[in-house]
């Protein structure tokens, strides 16, 4: 606290040098003594001083700092649960502690056992009504702040006497004599113009200050005063002059920041209405993009569709390959059949042609018998025998004759047999020829239709391309519009500049 400055600094050093006047020849207690400052203040007139705070690293530094003094102690301990016998002490104090407690009863109970039955307490706490709720402000640091009849709802049940002071730092201009002790405190108010003359400030406190006793005689008088507080160096008048150079420093940037906020608007417009420009043609160009998608996809299904039909067209076509090429073995198979036959033809043709000329050859001799028959007629006209056994002979001719016949025939039929087996072997061959040029022009189809999808597939790899160009086109421009940022944030960090330029 010594090293803070401002009105903390002033309101905190005015309790404690205001009750440094009734230490005197007492022993003290100082609740929530921090580092210590205060109750070194109050140990100048004290017989002896205590100080506790709950905070090891507060009461440390208070020993370093004031614990060579013999009448000042410091101990670490909780201000609802203290160290101490009962009617231990003369005087307590404890300033803006009891806001930062929610144990507040039990609190005002340990200050009323410590101290002995006309002993006094010095409490101070914030006006709620004024410190918060007229400024709207919350200070995080207080558990639970109290109103003027809640404290004094609180104060009675352990001290039924009471005597009240009020607290706040004022601005005034004071008039004393020089080299003489002021006879008379003087209060004037200006209200409205008009000048009024008063024995205590008007204004509602910011802090209470409450002496509490069991014992009525023991509040001390020395209070019922107009206390007023300043320091040599008037720090407060350093402050408030630092306050006022930073504030019109503040002013003048608050100036330069409405400018920079307004040419940051300005600009801000025209990047709103070119970025509404560019989500609209981006909107547009998104619906291309989607009618695109919608078409890629219908024409995709429509080339899986294709796929699909043309892989059904490979299967039946290999199945067909596969029927056609069993029938290429069969035909194969008969083919070699009917040579085989051919053969055996041609065999049979030699044979009979051996045979013709053989029939040929005995016709020959069977005309020169017949003609020796003739001449021989005669002879037989006269020879029975030689008759007969010339009718023997016509009989075996005419035996051969049958056979030669049957054996024509059968030529015959072998004949019809294999022109049948030919003409069957045509046909087939002309249904083969039929369906090799059917799969011929199957296959042209496949490869055109392969062909087909190629460029279609070309096409997509083109149109996806030039998708992806876009997208990346997009993405710059969103990557743009994102950079728009900066122009937000520079007038803050301009400020930010000048302000620590300035400090």
């Amino acid at each position: 606290m010594p090293e803070c400055e401002g009105e903390i600094w002033y309101e905190h050093w005015h309790r404690y040098a205001l009750v440094r006047q009734l230490c005197q020849h007492r022993t003290v207690l100082d609740v929530a003594c921090g580092e210590g400052y205060g109750a070194a203040m109050m140990a100048e007139n004290a017989l002896r001083v205590t100080g506790v705070d709950i905070s090891t690293d507060a009461i440390r530094h208070a020993r370093s700092s004031y614990g060579h003094r013999a009448n000042l102690e410091f101990i670490a301990a909780s201000c609802d649960s203290l160290p101490f016998p009962d009617a231990s002490f003369d005087l307590a104090v404890s300033f803006e502690t009891i806001e930062h407690i929610e144990t507040q009863q039990a609190f005002i109970a340990e200050l009323a056992r410590v101290l002995r039955p006309d002993g006094v307490l010095l409490l101070s706490s914030p006006n709620k009504r004024l410190y918060s709720d007229a400024h709207d402000y919350r200070n995080e640091f207080h558990v639970r702040e109290l109103y003027r009849s809640e404290l004094e709802e609180l104060l009675s049940a352990a001290f039924p006497h009471r005597s009240w002071l009020g607290q706040k730092l004022l601005f005034h201009s004071a008039i004393w004599p020089e080299n003489r002790d002021v006879a008379a405190t003087e209060y004037l108010v200006e209200d409205g113009g008009q000048v009024v003359a008063g024995r205590s400030p008007s204004v509602e406190p910011m802090y209470y200050i409450v002496a509490c006793s069991r014992n009525p005689s023991a509040l001390p008088g020395a209070l019922n005063k107009l206390s007023l507080f300043s320091d040599a160096a008037e720090t407060v008048y350093r402050d408030y002059a630092r306050q006022t150079r930073r504030v019109i420093e503040l002013d003048r940037l608050l100036i330069d920041r409405e400018r920079l906020v307004a040419e940051r608007d300005d600009l801000l417009a025209l990047r709103t209405g070119q970025m509404e420009e560019r989500d609209a043609l981006l909107m547009a160009r998104t619906g291309q993009i989607a009618e695109r998608d919608d078409l890629l996809a219908l024409r995709t299904v429509q080339m899986e569709e294709r796929d699909r039909i043309i892989a059904e067209r490979d299967t039946l076509l290999a199945l067909r390959t596969g029927q056609m090429e069993e029938r290429d073995r069969i035909i194969a198979e008969r083919d070699a059949f009917l040579a085989r036959c051919a053969g055996q033809i041609e065999e049979r043709e030699r044979i009979i042609a051996e045979r013709d000329a053989l029939l040929a050859l005995r016709t020959g001799q069977m005309e020169e018998r017949e003609r020796m028959i003739a001449e021989r007629d005669a002879l037989l006209a006269l020879r029975g025998g030689q008759i007969e056994e010339r009718e023997q002979i016509i009989a075996e001719r005419d035996t051969l004759l049958g056979l030669r016949t049957g054996q024509m025939e059968e030529r015959d039929r072998m004949i019809a047999e294999r022109d049948r087996i030919i003409v069957e072997r045509d046909a087939l061959l002309a249904l083969r020829t039929g369906q090799m040029e059917e799969r011929d022009r199957m296959i042209a189809e496949r490869d055109a239709l392969l062909a087909q999808r190629a460029e279609q597939i070309a096409e997509r790899d083109a149109f996806l391309a030039q998708r992806a160009e876009r997208i990346a086109a997009l993405n710059m421009e969103l990557d743009y519009r994102a950079g728009l940022g900066w122009w937000v944030k520079s007038p803050w960090r301009l400020v930010k500049q000048i302000f620590k330029g300035n400090a």
